[in-house]
């Protein structure tokens, strides 16, 4: 599991659309999909649902996203303390 992963979780839960949080981070499409699946794979959880219209979060997805967010906003302080 890796903190990207859930910068980009997020980003998908915000622009609802793989594509779209794809070019806001500058990576490729593919790419973002291919993190969010490696980390579905590791939780042993679907994350997202695909849809015709974009994506949807699962049930599953909205309780993790508030504690990944606490993650990153951790991380950001210690690394701002540490400077």
């Amino acid at each position: 599991m890796r903190l990207e992963q859930f910068q980009y979780l997020i980003a998908v839960a915000n622009s609802k659309s793989i594509s779209v949080a794809a070019e806001n981070l500058y990576i490729s499409q593919p790419a973002l999909s291919r993190a969010i699946k490696s980390l579905e794979e590791e939780l042993n959880v679907a994350l997202l649902f695909r849809t015709a219209d974009g994506v949807r979060l699962t049930e599953v997805s909205k309780t993790l996203l508030p504690y990944m967010q606490e993650i990153l906003d951790k991380t950001h302080s210690l690394v701002t303390k540490a400077e």
